[in-house]
């Protein structure tokens, strides 16, 4: 009979036969372990791997100390990252644009720039036919200077606006327009487009609705492009955050050029107006008034942001304006100077 000469390794013989006796007792001899047994011991303790049945346990000395806070702590460590790695990608990667639920429109003291999250490049359109190598038309020349600011600016400080070298194609929903509401909104649009030298587009009139998710790239229908911007005559029971002293809101979507995962231009945005409203600045034949309030929102839709200076169109307290100040034309110019963006 032959019983386990190493401790560490063991037999598979059986010890059925053996009687534990006084006399066996005696003469057992005892096994300690050597110093190269305990060696293999440690280093099974610190990583390796044992198998009680065929080693058995360990002895109390040699048993691994468990590492369960280091280890709950590397794992939400990890959890963390992975969570803001998430959030990034989704930033870079949705392809819908969102609207802030802080705007407020022309007259009130917040801001009505609609707030959208960056376009995916995993969902868009090929290459547009009328990109162009050099812009379209240039901005005017701008002697005076005043206060301006863009809503979007990149890494280098320029300011984040529509590519000039291509066209701004736009859609009219005309749901709650009021009879003058194409005339308003042809001399607004008219008016940005001398302030910054881009070319917009009227690709006629649509059904689609303004909508806090609005996806950027409609191929079922808007074809093989960015959507066009959406400009929708509302109402406070469509589109919250209108109503009240909220006369309209406007903003756009920006998209990254390619290698990079900063904002480099917009692509489409979306303006609401409150037609009602509108309607009711009509009704004492302030025609301009009106006009002006659409013109801010177009102007947020190109890029600016609010300033505080009341000479401005741009300040959102303002209402006796009735057009661009000397910093709106400023910015207005700057955005109308952006780079070609040839391969979006």
């Amino acid at each position: 009979m032959e019983g386990p000469a190493d401790p560490l390794g063991g037999t598979d013989d059986s010890w059925d036969d053996v009687v534990l006796d006084e006399a066996f007792i005696k003469a057992s001899p005892v096994v300690e372990l050597s110093a190269e047994q305990r060696a293999r011991l440690n280093r099974r303790r610190h990583g390796g791997v044992w198998h009680p049945e065929s080693q058995g346990p360990l002895p109390p000395d040699v048993r691994p100390r468990r590492r369960y806070g280091r280890i709950a702590r590397a794992w939400l460590g990890g959890m963390v990252v992975l969570a803001m790695l998430a959030g990034l990608a989704h930033w870079t990667s949705t392809g819908v644009l969102r609207v802030s639920d802080l705007a407020v429109g022309k007259g009130a003291a917040a801001s009505d720039a609609a707030a959208f999250e960056p376009a995916t490049g995993r969902e868009a359109p090929s290459p547009s036919r009328e990109a162009r190598a050099r812009p379209m038309r240039q901005p005017p020349q701008q002697t005076g200077h005043g206060a301006h600011r863009f809503l979007l600016t990149t890494p280098g400080g320029a300011p984040v606006g529509y590519d000039p070298c291509r066209p701004i194609h736009y859609v009219v929903n005309g749901r709650t327009a009021p009879r003058e509401g194409r005339q308003l909104l042809r001399e607004a649009i008219d008016r940005v487009s001398a302030a910054t030298g881009l070319v917009f587009v009227d690709d006629g009139d649509t059904t689609e609705s303004p909508s806090e998710r609005r996806a950027a790239f409609q191929p079922r229908r808007y074809g093989d492009r960015w959507a066009p911007v959406l400009i929708a005559w509302s109402d406070p029971a469509e589109v919250r955050g209108l109503g009240g002293d909220v006369a309209g809101r406007g903003g756009s979507v920006p998209v990254s050029r390619p290698g990079s995962r900063n904002p480099s231009v917009y692509v489409t945005g979306v303006v609401t107006l409150d037609g009602p409203q509108i309607a009711q600045q009509l009704l004492p034949g302030a025609p301009a008034l009106a006009r002006a309030v659409v013109q801010h929102e177009l102007g947020h839709l190109v890029g600016l942001d609010h300033v505080d200076d009341t000479a401005e169109l741009m300040n959102p307290s303002t209402s006796e304006l009735t057009d661009w100040g000397p910093g709106d034309r400023e910015g207005l110019a700057a955005l109308g100077r952006g780079r070609c963006f040839p391969d979006l």
